[in-house]
């Protein structure tokens, strides 16, 4: 057999699969020519495929010295450097560019190095090269979907694909383009079929299993998206993404173990993942049996997992100069028709005018609300495509003095942006109902029932309480649209006990406590109404546990996701409001008490299981806040059975309520003003 005729054998056991076969012959072969850079190819082309990729590359690197005027080479090189995420993938590709400018695969190679390094107009550029020469390229056409898809151009990505399946509707990869380009242009149900069509492909790519899974989750069918990570996971059980979104599934069908042991399993196998373990502490701060000190450490831990790292960041001073107005910045996804937006707004559009205004917003689409962010603050910056250090660079430049979070430990927060110390003074208000655990943040902001004296130590940062209340409530514009109403119970003839809160705060204590006040007022009725409850299976599931605590289910009134409009009406039908606990309603109270239905709340010992109590305590009403369960029990029962009395507590709390300091922006405006000077001047 000649050289000629082993090489081409060696290829065909390659093509085939059959690698040990293909090994042996370029072994074979090696002994006899030590040096032979196609051999080495297939051995490199060997080793890839089998994942052993530190011996690809050394592989395809020998065929780089032994041939460096093949582009092949140096693109193979590529290829497995792109693998390992490797920066030195750049030059590879372009060292196969000088030798053929028309290489294909080198300017794909090219395109993934500079999407790795951020250089996105680049990383495009170089696709549209690699198009230029071969405008069918499957590969390259699903890189370049995906790259306008990430840098917010959905439609655009759609086009992309749909033009290439028109060619090859048999490639998996582009219907997992479509589907992930129609999942963010929210066409949920058609991003569902593209993922099946993709599995139909392919059953074995977890990846699509996942995006379905995903899809399922934004249209809150929620046993159907946990089902279909749980195949994600089946398929490929390293898939942490998978087993983080399973959490969140089941965290939202109130399953708060089972969510918890995902995240733990998440975090188990890789310590860093930031966002299991962000979703853990949101599950912590639910769970009835996490003691106070149990959820300050678990963020502490959080701290030094995550943040650490930028512990050592120089930290920004105060600029010092005093005929400069004060600068202060606020982060937050959530600048919009959004609990963080609407509480926010009324104190900052009534900041003084002494106080100019940055905001970070990483909210991708505006409404009524954003808008008049836009047009109070003195500063606005859309930090979407920014990396946290370019973030925290932005910050330094525009001379911060005090940097608020409003994010705290929820989805796309910018924590770590804080770990780097990009302001003098740094401080958590409004987004997360807890401590961040940071030790780069300064302060949280609160109010004296919030947080009371005794339970700062459970803080890692130094309590601030502001004069009065910790929030600003404004009514939605159709507000005045939403007609005040007697108690319904005084027509109806029973009452209607609700929660619009969501299922992971429904926890089965809850449930239990709800279901014995049910059976203590045989004739009235329970209203839940949450996103979570559109899902067939997630409701029938929250009725089993209340039918086997006694609760007839024809007494049960279950609602999915609802609009703000029709949460305000909802409440005109409902009596008493049955607060959640540990973690109660902030949002949810809120229009609760604007509308006037009673909350009972009981009175926690975190912030999060405060909020409707400092909301209630603040318009003066105590008789709905209580501090122990039979107590929570008795007065719910009690309230019922009092038709006249409970209607005249509606319009005692309708009026207090908006009459109070929680619905005082000019009040609201002024006291953070006070903190945000003082602060600035304690530090001068």
């Amino acid at each position: 057999m000649t050289l000629e005729q082993a090489i081409d054998l060696a290829i065909q056991h390659f093509e085939q699969g059959q690698f040990e076969q293909a090994e042996a012959i370029c072994q074979a072969i090696l002994r006899a020519v030590p040096r032979h850079a196609q051999v080495s190819q297939i051995l490199g082309g060997i080793a890839f495929r089998r994942g052993d990729l530190a011996n690809a590359e050394r592989h395809f690197r020998d065929c780089t010295v032994i041939d460096p005027t093949a582009a092949d080479y140096f693109d193979n090189l590529a290829m497995v450097l792109n693998a390992r995420c490797d920066p030195a993938t750049e030059a590879a590709a372009r060292s196969a560019l000088a030798i053929d400018p028309r290489h294909v695969s080198a300017w794909n190679h090219l395109g993934l190095a500079l999407r790795q390094q951020r250089q996105f107009a680049a990383s495009e550029s170089a696709f549209r090269s690699a198009l230029a020469i071969a405008p069918a390229a499957v590969q390259v056409l699903n890189n370049l979907a995906n790259l306008v898809r990430d840098r917010g151009r959905a439609a655009e990505s759609e086009a992309i694909c749909r033009a290439a399946l028109q060619h090859r509707p048999d490639v998996a990869e582009l219907w997992l383009g479509l589907g992930a380009a129609l999942h963010d242009q929210h066409q949920y149900q058609a991003a569902v079929a593209a993922f099946d069509e993709c599995l139909r492909l392919r059953p074995s790519l977890a990846q699509a299993a996942f995006n379905r899974g995903a899809s399922l989750e934004a249209m809150f069918q929620l046993a159907q998206a946990a089902r279909s990570y749980e195949r994600a996971i089946s398929v490929s059980p390293g898939l942490l993404t998978a087993w983080n979104n399973l959490g969140v599934v089941r965290k939202l069908q109130g399953q708060l173990e089972v969510g918890r042991r995902c995240f733990e399993h998440a975090l188990q196998s890789k310590s860093d993942y930031m966002v299991a373990h962000t979703n853990l502490l949101a599950t912590l701060q639910c769970d009835p049996e996490v003691a106070p000190e149990e959820l300050l450490e678990a963020h502490r831990e959080w701290d030094r997992r995550h943040a650490a790292p930028w512990s050592g960041s120089e930290h920004s001073r105060l600029h010092g100069d005093s005929t400069r107005p004060l600068r202060v910045g606020f982060v937050s996804p959530d600048f919009g028709n959004h609990p963080v937006g609407r509480f926010l707004i009324p104190a900052f559009e009534h900041l003084p005018k002494d106080i100019e205004t940055f905001c970070y917003s990483d909210r991708p689409h505006a409404d009524e609300i954003t808008r008049r962010f836009r047009t109070a603050s003195s500063r606005w910056r859309d930090t979407r495509l920014h990396s946290d250090e370019e973030l925290a660079e932005l910050i330094r430049q525009d001379g911060i003095d005090v940097l608020i979070d409003l994010a705290g430990h929820t989805g796309q927060h910018r924590l770590l942006v804080f770990a780097r110390r990009p302001a003098a003074i740094q401080a958590t208000w409004i987004g997360y109902p807890g401590t961040t655990g940071l030790a780069a943040m300064d302060f949280i902001i609160a109010d004296r029932v919030l947080i009371p004296d005794e339970q700062r130590a459970f803080y890692s940062e130094e309590v601030v309480w502001l004069d009065g209340p910790w929030v600003c409530v404004e009514p939605p514009a159709f507000a005045d649209d939403v007609e005040s109403s007697d108690s319904p119970c005084l027509i109806k003839g029973y009452a209607t006990f609700g929660s619009f809160n969501k299922l992971d705060k429904t926890t089965p204590q809850v449930l239990k406590l709800w279901a014995e006040i049910m059976r203590r007022v045989p004739n009235a009725r329970l209203e839940l109404r949450n996103s979570g409850l559109a899902d067939p299976e997630t409701r029938q599931g929250i009725i089993s546990v209340l039918e086997a605590d006694g609760v007839d289910a024809t007494r049960i009134e279950c609602h999915g996701w609802s609009s703000h409009r029709e949460i305000y009406n909802a409440y005109r039908g409902i009596d008493i409001a049955l607060d959640t606990f540990p973690f109660s309603g902030g949002a949810t109270s809120a229009d609760a008490l604007w509308i006037g239905v009673p909350v009972v709340t009981l009175a926690g010992d975190t912030l999060a299981g405060r909020q409707t109590m400092s909301m209630l305590l603040h318009s003066g009403v105590t008789e709905t806040v209580t501090y122990s369960l039979d107590e929570y029990r008795d007065r719910a029962v009690s309230l019922a059975g009092d038709p006249l009395a409970l209607n005249e507590l509606r319009t005692r709390v309708r009026t207090a309520f908006r009459n109070g300091p929680l619905c005082d922006a000019s009040r609201a405006g002024e006291a953070l003003g006070r903190w945000l000077k003082d602060a600035v001047n304690k530090r001068t």
